[in-house]
Formats: structure tokens, C-alpha cells, sequence
């Protein structure tokens, strides 16, 4: 697998609310997205980095017990095919934007800590 950098780091949070105004009227990053009903909001950063808050409402939520960190690849499938054929846990299959842009997948580190591949920017193969 060729890693390219990272994009996206997220973080769960037992309030949202005080999570969220910490990160956009304390830290004043760029608020680019928010979704109330389930809790989630995304800010963009200059150097066009994602970071994502997970409130207990959010799917995500459910399996994220620390911040998580996306590691960018070329080829979402090939990427996950290669450690997966190691052993490598996956724990949600791989997921797609509604736009067919960026998708992504969920893995467990050796160290039992969540990881993400992700492959932003283009239309994505269902393969």
C-alpha cells in the first residue's frame, strides 16, 4: 500500500455542543459542515485537512473511543486488499460519499488503536 500523507483526523465526544464550540469560537477553525440530529460536525483547514467532531448521535460514534487519524491512498480497494491479506482488521466496509467522490474505510492498529485509509478527490471503483 502506498500511503500519499494524511487529510483527516476525527474525535468523539461526549458533548457535542461544548465540543463544537470549543474547536470553531476557541481554536476558530473554519466551520465547513454541521448535522444537529446527528451530531457531527466538519471544518476544513487551510492546508485543506478535514477535521471531524462525533457527538454519542453519529453512527461513527459507536466505535471511535479515541481521535482517529486518515492516512490518503490512491486506490481505496487495493489499499484495503493489501493488509487485510496480513491479517489486518477491518471494521466497517468500505464506505462512499453520496457524490461517488471519497470513500473510505475503517482498520484496527496493532496497538488496538482505529485507523483509517481514505481516497479523496475522484470518482471511486466499486470493484
Amino acid at each position: 500500500m502506498k500511503i500519499l500523507g494524511y487529510s483527516w483526523a476525527g474525535v468523539p465526544t461526549k458533548d457535542f455542543e461544548k465540543t463544537m464550540h470549543f474547536f470553531e469560537q476557541v481554536l476558530g477553525l473554519p466551520l465547513v459542515r454541521r448535522e444537529e440530529e446527528q451530531d457531527f460536525g466538519m471544518f476544513r483547514l487551510p492546508s485543506d485537512q478535514l477535521f471531524e467532531v462525533f457527538g454519542p448521535k453519529s453512527v461513527e460514534y459507536s466505535f471511535m473511543t479515541m481521535p482517529v487519524m486518515a492516512f490518503d491512498v490512491e486506490n481505496i480497494h487495493e489499499a484495503r486488499a493489501e493488509p487485510e491479506a496480513q491479517g489486518v482488521e477491518f471494521v466497517t466496509h468500505v464506505e462512499t460519499a453520496p457524490s461517488g467522490e471519497n470513500a473510505w474505510t475503517y482498520f484496527v492498529g496493532p496497538d488496538g488503536f482505529l485507523y483509517e485509509i481514505w481516497q479523496r478527490g475522484k470518482k471511486t471503483d466499486t470493484t
